[in-house]
Order: C-alpha cells, then sequence, then structure tokens
C-alpha cells in the first residue's frame, strides 16, 4: 500500500483490500510484451500494437498514464482480468488497445 500510495497520491482513491499474493511479471519493451500475474486474482497479457489495431489512422495517446512514469509507450491488450474479492465486482477484457508499459519514475 506505501508503495502505490508513494507513486499514485490521490489517485489511489480507497483501499478496500490488501492481500499477499506471489507476484510475476516478465517485461519485453522492445516487443511490448508483458505477463503479469498476481496470485490467481490479476491477470494481464500485452503484445506490440500492430497495423490493424488501429481505429481511425489518425492515432495519438489521448489519455497519458495516470502516474508520472518513463518509458511509457501502449500496448495491445490481449487479456487482463481480476477475479479477486474487494472490489465489489470481478471482470474480463479482452483484445483492445487498452495498456501501457512503463518504467516508474524516480
Amino acid at each position: 500500500e506505501k508503495f502505490a500510495r508513494a507513486k499514485a497520491g490521490a489517485t489511489a482513491g480507497e483501499v478496500t483490500r490488501i492481500a499477499a499474493l506471489p507476484i510475476s511479471l516478465q517485461m519485453d519493451h522492445v516487443d511490448m510484451k508483458a505477463v503479469l500475474k498476481a496470485g490467481k486474482e490479476v491477470n494481464l497479457e500485452t503484445r506490440k500494437l500492430a497495423k490493424g489495431d488501429c481505429v481511425c489512422t489518425n492515432e495519438q495517446i489521448y489519455y497519458p498514464p495516470l502516474i508520472e512514469v518513463e518509458n511509457s509507450e501502449p500496448a495491445y491488450t490481449l487479456n487482463s482480468s481480476f477475479q479477486g474479492r474487494g472490489l465489489g465486482s470481478q471482470w474480463s477484457h479482452n483484445l483492445s488497445r487498452s495498456s501501457f508499459l512503463a518504467t516508474f519514475a524516480e
């Protein structure tokens, strides 16, 4: 929680649950491929944006990351899901232009 608050500040909002889960992260900034897992509750997998992923051929980053980061680039979300408790819902969102890969700024 301290790390999230230090990086996100007020953007983090209300903390509804803290859980100790095993976390694995594999990230390749060149291919924009990332695989993040937090126990069986959180899953995210991305790939580099491809030619057929454009929406209107006037592609811009309209919404920047919500916190200060370095090396940020948009990525294509192959799959993402939250299957945990504490948020009042579980969800899955796949196959969309909805991810950023970045390094937290110092």
